[in-house]
């Protein structure tokens, strides 16, 4: 704390001094600057490092310079202490230099303090130095504080400054009067401690209360011998300033230390300063809590890293060395021991505080008691691969979902499916049974033939003729012609039938294939809409027309089965939309297919209700549907989003206006970068 306090009254002074216009500097015993004002540094435009240390001879190369010189030689060579004025001309302006010495406290010669003035108008006008004395009282007596000479018996000889004016006392009231009514209950201390080590050649400051007269101020009191022309003390000059304002303030300092001291042992975290070395200076309340020490007297004086780990300690030393490198803070986190057994995982932030020249002076090191967060951080990742691994069942589950929905929408398909095979199976059926019937009719003429023609081979009868005119009689009943027009016709008509079943059966199956396809294989986009409307051709039929205008595209890296699913989830709802139209015209489904860039696109629109503009935003979001209750599962188009989107790195779009229609656009890369969804 004492190093602390003249650390800030050096400070202090040095901000007075700064503000003086006046250049002053001050010299040790051997010539070299100690110090020096602002003014003194723009006087020789030079900045203070490259005053402090040298002599006059090093800053002023000059024959000035020498002048200079010789008179700090009479002066601390000599031991003379009698102010040394010297006159002389800078920048066509007339200074004088006022010079003394000063001593140590053990009475050495110390150095010298010196003021350089700026005299130009005095020497312009000589009348004004005639009256500089007048001047210089005035001057004197404006001064805030207040200043006294005394003689040697130490009675006073002056009084200026004005705190004494206000204060009343004047110099016709307190001439030839000791300083008693001024220092009143501290005048005791003067006379018999301070006022003999003066008049032994000592500057002397110190602190008192003055008496009534003063108002009962906090003064602070500097004291300095003065010297004759003999180098003999001839009395005392003494300057006293009021500090109860300035101890107000340290005494609100001083308050607002313990303030932070209290702050500082609340805080949950430990806090310990160390020197350099690592050897503990202070400690707060949190610290030797952390480190399990009763009292903080305990801790101070160990070395910080005996509060680590052993096996962690030179990893503590590198972290001292990386602030020093760095010049700031570092964090890291440490084992950190307690005073009686055991230990805790702190993070440890450490930061230096140097001194002016820059080098550190002690490292504060900042504890935080992160045992518990890294126990629950253990927590929070059992728990987190737990979220993978329901994340991974999920996706199972998705793909499921996916088939269900996959499955759904055939089985909403199964009946009109049914229907659309049972016609054609109908007439095939009785296709067959005709053919069947009029294979028997062929037989029995055939058969009759058979029997004529043996008939004819074997006996010349005139009866043949009438059995041949009855054969012929026969064939006209039985249509024979007829027959054998018609049954080419019957063959052709249960062949288109049952081409038209396979159709069916092969757009099913490859729509509706249900498989664990990951790979993107290569696939027909034409071919799939096909196949997609083949499958929901019953669903469409009664209420829309389709109008395919499918371009000439190249085939793309698909899933085929998911962007089939995609196709009829659309092209169902483009169905179910005319249907809420609620009118007897046929509506109409277009679907068309176009390349440009390295995409193909499928525009599939529809002329029905349309999607109303709150609902645009959510209608890709999964379980959301405008259908009625149980007919819609709101998976259709999020699924068909994922598809399109996520799996298949695409786009879905979506233009729909209320009673005119909606499109969907979907737009699929030529090329896929990842071969697997």
């Amino acid at each position: 704390m004492a190093e602390t306090k003249t650390i800030e009254g050096a400070d202090f002074l040095q901000k007075i001094l700064d503000t003086i216009s006046q250049p002053i500097f001050f010299k040790d015993n051997t010539g070299k600057y100690l110090g020096c004002n602002k003014a003194f540094e723009n006087f020789h435009e030079l900045s203070k490092n490259e005053i402090l240390g040298k002599t006059i001879l090093d800053i002023e190369s000059t024959k000035l310079g020498q002048i200079y010189h010789q008179q700090d030689v009479d002066l601390l060579t000599k031991g003379q202490v009698e102010k040394r004025d010297l006159v002389f001309i800078k920048n066509d302006r007339v200074l004088m230099m006022n010079k003394n010495t000063y001593l140590n406290t053990d009475g050495s010669l110390g150095g010298l303090v010196g003021v350089i003035n700026d005299i130009t108008e005095l020497k312009e006008n000589q009348q004004q130095l005639r009256e500089s004395q007048e001047q210089l009282k005035v001057l004197i007596t404006s001064i805030q504080d207040m200043i006294f000479t005394l003689n040697v018996e130490g009675r006073c000889t002056g009084f200026y400054g004005q705190w004494a004016t206000k204060a009343g006392v004047l110099d016709a009231e307190y001439i030839g009067e000791t300083l008693h009514h001024i220092f009143a209950d501290s005048y005791e201390e003067f006379e018999r401690d301070i006022f003999p080590k003066v008049l032994a050649g000592q500057d002397v400051m110190y602190e008192c209360q003055l008496g009534s007269v003063m108002g009962g101020k906090q003064a602070q009191i500097s004291l300095s011998p003065i010297y004759n022309e003999n180098h003999q003390i001839a009395g005392v000059v003494g300057v006293g300033r009021d500090v109860t304002v300035q101890q107000m303030v340290v005494e609100a300092l001083r308050e607002s230390e313990n303030m932070y001291r209290g702050l500082v042992d609340t805080t949950p975290y430990g806090i310990i300063l160390t020197d350099i070395s690592g050897r503990i200076q202070i400690v707060n309340q949190q610290s030797a809590f952390l480190h399990n020490f009763d009292d903080l007297e305990e801790m101070m004086g160990k070395n910080f890293f005996s509060l680590v780990e052993s096996e962690e300690q030179k990893r503590m030393q590198g972290l001292f060395s990386k602030v020093i490198e760095k010049g700031k803070a570092q964090k890291a986190e440490f084992s950190l021991v307690k005073h009686k057994g055991g230990s805790f995982l702190s993070e440890v932030i450490t930061s230096s505080v140097v001194d002016a020249q820059g080098n550190p002076k002690f490292f504060i090191n900042v504890e935080r008691d992160i045992t518990e967060e890294k126990s629950m951080q253990e927590v929070l990742k059992g728990k987190n691969e737990e979220l993978h691994f329901t994340i991974a069942q999920l996706k199972v589950a998705q793909v499921k979902l996916v088939q269900q929905e996959k499955l759904a929408g055939i089985g909403q398909l199964a009946a009109g499916v049914a229907h659309e095979i049972n016609n054609p199976l109908g007439f095939v059926i009785s296709n067959y049974s005709t053919l069947k019937n009029y294979v028997e009719r062929l037989r029995t003429i055939i058969q009759e033939y058979s029997n004529v023609k043996m008939v004819a081979e074997k006996i010349d009868d005139p009866n043949l003729t009438e059995f041949v005119a009855k054969m012929n009689q026969l064939e006209k009943e039985k249509k024979i012609n007829f027959v054998l027009e018609d049954i080419q016709d019957l063959f052709k008509e249960s062949n288109d039938g049952l081409e038209r079943v396979g159709k069916i059966v092969t757009g099913l199956r490859n729509f509706a294939r249900i498989d664990q396809e990951t790979d993107f294989q290569e696939y027909d986009l034409n071919e799939g809409i096909k196949n997609t409307l083949v499958v929901a051709r019953n669903e469409i039929k009664y209420c829309a027309n389709v109008e395919e205008n499918l371009g000439d595209i190249p085939c793309i890296e698909a899933v085929g089965s998911h962007i089939n699913q995609v196709l009829l989830n659309i092209i169902v709802n483009a169905g179910q939309a005319i249907k809420q139209k609620q009118v007897e015209a046929l509506g109409l489904i277009r679907i068309t297919t176009y390349t440009f860039g390295e995409f193909v696109y499928c525009e599939i629109s529809d002329d029905g209700v349309g999607i109303a503009e709150e609902n645009k935003e959510k209608i890709f979001e999964a379980f959301f549907t405008t259908k009625p209750i149980g007919q819609g599962t709101g998976l259709g188009l999020s699924i068909s989003h994922d598809i399109i989107v996520n799996k298949h790195h695409g786009e879905i779009i979506l233009d729909s206006t209320v009673g005119i229609g909606t499109v969907f656009i979907m737009k699929l890369p030529i090329k896929q970068t990842n071969q697997s969804i």
